[in-house]
């Protein structure tokens, strides 16, 4: 087991989610006002395929991201469960983890969000 390598890809994913909650924070206040929150409590969601749900359940959200990155965050989700059960990562699964880093991490910086 590559530890150095796990570190990494546990702080890409860690980027990759608070990005993405960041964005839901932002345009959900905005569309919603600040009570949008309660409706999340009680619905329970916190897990990242909770989060990754967000972008195709609210309109405000949906539009964000191109069908393609919709389709790829769902594919992060196999790569987070085995980061976080400290599985290896193949290679292939490294590279696409720390492409999806930038694609969604820069999305968080770009001003149309």
């Amino acid at each position: 087991m590559n530890v150095e390598r796990i570190k990494e890809a546990y702080g890409a994913l860690y980027e990759i989610e608070t990005s993405l909650k960041d964005i839901i924070e932002d345009k959900m206040s905005t569309e919603h006002g600040p009570l949008w929150r309660r409706k999340l409590r009680e619905e329970g969601k916190k897990h990242f395929h909770d989060v990754v749900s967000f972008y195709h359940k609210y309109q405000c959200l949906n539009d964000l991201f191109t069908s393609e990155e919709l389709h790829q965050m769902h594919q992060l989700i196999a790569i987070r469960n085995k980061v976080c059960h400290m599985r290896d990562l193949s290679n292939d699964e490294f590279r696409v983890l720390l492409y999806y880093k930038e694609i969604f991490c820069t999305a968080k910086c770009n001003s149309n969000y």
